[in-house]
């Protein structure tokens, strides 16, 4: 799960495509599928991504398998600077190919 932050409306309730995230005292606890559906509202609800997992660093998602869902790719793609619209647009096979800035194969420098 991704821990998301909002200043803006600290109450409330966002539907997305992958299911509704829910806002108490300004932060929620969503997938990577919804963070990914959040990301194209971000500014205007004043949405920042606080952690990952424990394992990961604080806002850095860990680079899904070759085999995870696409809202899985789409969401590292996003993180990784990718405009969510070009991201939604590419299947995941594509997604999966890109690289990252470090070279590993993720989503980002190509």
């Amino acid at each position: 799960m991704i821990t998301i932050r909002s200043t803006r409306y600290p109450q409330m309730r966002v539907n997305t495509p992958a299911g509704p995230v829910v806002f108490a005292d300004g932060i929620a606890e969503a997938t990577a599928d919804q963070a990914a559906a959040l990301a194209g509202v971000a500014e205007e609800y004043g949405i920042t991504v606080d952690a990952t997992t424990d394992s990961e660093p604080v806002g850095v998602p860990a680079r899904p398998a070759k085999s995870a869902s696409k809202g899985d790719w789409v969401a590292f793609a996003v993180f990784q600077g990718m405009l969510p619209e070009v991201a939604e647009a590419m299947t995941r096979d594509q997604l999966a190919e890109l690289r990252t800035e470090g070279g590993d194969g993720g989503a980002g420098d190509h």
